[in-house]
C-alpha cells in the first residue's frame, strides 16, 4: 500500500475521532437541574397527575381541600438544608410529597433532585428548570410539580 494512501487514511481516521467527540460533548447532554438553580425560595403553582395518556392539573381541587396550599413556601438553602414554611394543616400534605420537610436535606445530582429525611427511603424527582419556574417529576411519571421562584 502507498504511503500517501496510508496517510490520508490516518487523517481521516483522526478527523473522524475529532468530530465524535466534538458532537458527543454537546451542551444538551448536561444535566438539566444544578444546585445553584435550585437555591432559593419556591411556590407551588401547579400539581398534575396522568390519567393514561392525560394530565390532570389538580390545583384548584387542593385549594379547595387545603385553602393553605397555595402560600407553602418551599425553601432549598445553600447549605443542602431543604425546609418549609405553611400552615400546620398543610404540613401532611407536603410531608406526603416530599417526606418529613422539618429534617430535610437535598442535593442536585445528574437532573434529579434528591431529597433525603432521617433514616426513611429518598425521595427522587426529575428536576427541570425554565425562567423562573422549576418542574418536578417522580419516577414512574404520575405526577409532575411545577413550581415558581420567589
Amino acid at each position: 500500500m502507498n504511503i500517501s494512501v496510508i496517510r490520508k487514511f490516518t487523517v481521516l481516521f483522526v478527523l473522524s475521532a475529532l468530530l465524535t467527540t466534538v458532537i458527543s460533548c454537546s451542551k444538551e447532554d448536561e444535566p438539566s437541574g444544578t444546585t445553584g438553580e435550585i437555591q432559593g425560595s419556591w411556590k407551588i403553582t401547579g400539581l398534575y397527575t396522568k390519567s393514561g395518556d392525560k394530565e390532570i392539573d389538580n390545583f384548584e381541587d387542593i385549594k379547595k381541600a387545603y385553602p393553605c396550599f397555595p402560600d407553602i413556601v418551599l425553601k432549598f438553602n445553600s447549605n443542602g438544608l431543604f425546609s418549609g414554611t405553611m400552615a400546620a394543616a398543610c404540613e401532611i400534605l407536603v410531608n406526603s410529597i416530599f417526606g418529613n420537610i422539618n429534617e430535610s436535606k437535598y442535593e442536585v445530582k445528574d437532573g434529579k433532585l434528591i431529597i433525603t429525611s432521617g433514616s426513611s427511603t429518598p425521595t427522587i424527582l426529575t428536576v427541570t428548570f425554565n425562567g423562573n419556574q422549576m418542574f418536578l417529576v417522580d419516577s414512574s411519571s404520575s405526577y409532575r410539580i411545577v413550581l415558581t421562584k420567589q
